[in-house]
């Protein structure tokens, strides 16, 4: 027994009421409002294992943000990003309390949200949402073990509007959006931990000719990011940044700002139809301090980008295929300084059968290059060259009883490696679904980012050491998906995912020098990171259709999650803990 929760009551209760709205403005143009909403009858997120820089991207599945966000769909530098994220709007806090006995809102409440979005006869689409998010404080214990409260979250203002204009029976199209994020910053914390406005605008384009077989499409996009000079420094060091690394000469913090402006740019030209022969060149610049973050997702920055596509296709069917298809990729990174990040060769293929089973598989290789991101912030570290295989196939999707698999096997120069498979069944009827999706994946990572430590006598790396292990690791989980009928008006939607991590690091070694892949054995205090993940996420919602358009959710979540010390991967020990 841990003991009271100093943050809840046995006497503990609360309640909400929200309303939604929608109003046709006119015959093509639509209001969709809604006032508290509850998304509580939306499925829960799967646990995921981030081992890397970047945050980890989840779909949208809230229904007011989802109807019409086709709308709002902007086909800009896909290595620049999405402009517009609609996940940012409502995320859990971005701060946390000073001390980790805490209680902080999973989410962020939102207290009222519009959208106006429609379609013209004369070719035009227009979307505009707006939302506002409240200010959220987190409950904690102080260090002499009293109760206090901190702002995690401020009042937020989010706006994006997009239009655009399609010619030439859709031939040929134009548009525009703009995005903006004000925040009430209203005590230090805040200031300190949160830019205070942020804005993006951006145009693309596309033409199609020769009967639609050809397709050149473009995308340009500035921003501008405001703040405190801590909270942009602050951003400069951010993973999709990381303007501080010692060693890049085009790059560098400044300490005095208190403002970002960037940019990102891509073209691409296709031909996108014909009876065998397909392909594509596009390339694409995203500048060193570009950050759209605040209400879009973006990974990284300084990078210049070219790919080009080659694709077979026969649709005919034959003896033994319906269609198959064959396709080469070449895609080349590098940083402003020229660095080379990626230089990646995939051959990819895939056939339908007669008996509409399908089949992909896919060799990809990698090229030896530059790492500007393992160090966190650090010099640039070899990525080791790799390659990669996997196959995987369908049955039949028209069958009530459906299968699905793949094997996947990764290998790269120092013996860092995995296997991962995954299989899935399906079985409906008229009245229910019933899904499972197991998946197993096992292997090393030559070398895993552990920590960095300052030492004035590492003058080599820049006077700190940047400590990685080789890590074993397996991972095992499940998805468990249900939908049933009781009436035609009362339904069950079911979600549920088990999963277990476990990590064995080896001996910790700190970077020998930079642009090497060696690495010095290290004496000093390293974090113990071994030990076992596990997981269990669920979700049941049942709903009641009472008339039409009018709809009674109860819904249940359910979350745990616990490590153990233990680092080796025992099924049923593991398994036996999670419930």
């Amino acid at each position: 027994d841990p003991g009271p929760d100093p943050f809840r009551s046995d006497a503990e209760h609360s309640a909400t009421t929200g309303a939604d709205v929608l109003y046709r403005i006119a015959s093509d143009v639509t209001l969709n409002a809604t006032i508290n909403p509850d998304f509580g009858q939306v499925e829960v997120d799967p646990a995921i294992i981030n081992l890397g820089v970047y945050e980890t991207f989840f779909p949208e599945k809230r229904p007011f943000f989802i109807e019409g966000s086709e709308i709002f769909q902007f086909t800009g530098n896909t290595s620049g990003g999405d402009l517009f994220y609609s996940r940012r709007i409502g995320r859990s806090p971005e701060l946390s309390p000073p001390t980790p006995e805490a209680d902080v809102p999973t989410v962020t409440t939102i207290p009222a949200a519009v959208k106006v979005s429609g379609k013209s006869a004369g070719g035009w689409s227009v979307g505009m949402l707006d939302a506002v998010t409240a200010r959220e404080n987190a409950k904690y214990v102080d260090t002499l073990g009293a109760l206090s409260s901190v702002a995690v979250e401020p009042l937020t203002n989010y706006l994006v509007g997009r239009a655009r204009h399609e010619a030439g029976a859709g031939r040929s199209w134009f548009g525009g959006i703009v995005t903006a994020v004000n925040r009430d910053l209203t005590t230090p914390n805040l200031q300190a931990g949160l830019r205070s406005a942020a804005y993006a605008a951006g145009v693309d384009w596309r033409h199609e000719w020769a009967g639609r077989s050809w397709a050149f499409q473009g995308s340009l996009v500035g921003d501008a990011v405001f703040g405190s000079r801590v909270a942009i420094i602050a951003t400069q060091q951010q993973s999709n940044h990381y303007l501080q690394r010692p060693d890049a000469t085009h790059l560098g913090v400044d300490t005095t700002a208190t403002s970002l402006t960037g940019y990102s740019v891509g073209l691409n030209l296709s031909k996108q139809a014909g009876e065998h022969w397909l392909g594509d060149v596009a390339g694409a610049l995203t500048s060193p301090a570009f950050e759209v973050n605040d209400l879009g997702f973006q990974t990284r920055t300084d990078r210049r980008d070219r790919q080009a596509d080659l694709l077979y296709v026969e649709n005919r069917p034959g003896h033994f295929f319906r269609e198959y298809d064959i396709s080469l990729t070449w895609r080349d990174e590098s940083n402003y300084a020229g660095d080379r990040i990626q230089e990646t060769f995939v051959l990819n293929g895939g056939f339908t059968h007669l008996s509409f089973w399908r089949v992909t598989a896919y060799a990809l290789h990698r090229l030896r290059s530059w790492d500007d991101r393992s160090t966190r912030g650090g010099p640039l570290m070899i990525r080791p060259a790799e390659t990669e295989f996997e196959i995987s196939g369908r049955s039949d999707t028209r069958k009530s009883v459906q299968l699905n698999g793949s094997a996947n096997r990764t290998h790269d120069e120092y013996g860092g490696g995995a296997w991962t498979f995954a299989t899935g069944v399906s079985v409906s009827s008229p009245r229910w679904n019933l899904s499972l999706g197991p998946a197993l994946s096992t292997g090393r990572i030559a070398a895993q980012y552990v920590g960095t430590v300052d030492d004035s006598t590492a003058t080599v790396t820049y006077g700190r050491r940047y400590l990685f292990a080789p890590l074993d690791f397996t991972q095992a989980s499940a998805e468990l998906r249900l939908n049933l009928a009781l009436t035609p008006r009362l339904t069950l939607q079911g979600y549920g995912q088990p999963l277990i991590f476990s990590s064995d690091y080896g001996s910790v070694g700190s970077l020998a020098a930079p642009r090497t892949f060696d690495f010095a054995p290290y004496s000093g205090t390293a974090p113990s990171l071994d030990g076992t993940l596990r997981s269990l996420r669920g979700t049941m919602v049942l709903t009641w259709e009472w008339r039409p358009g009018s709809r009674l959710y109860v819904a249940w979540q359910h979350w745990r999650q616990g490590v153990v010390a233990a680092p080796r991967f025992d099924f049923s020990r593991d398994v036996a803990g999670l419930f």
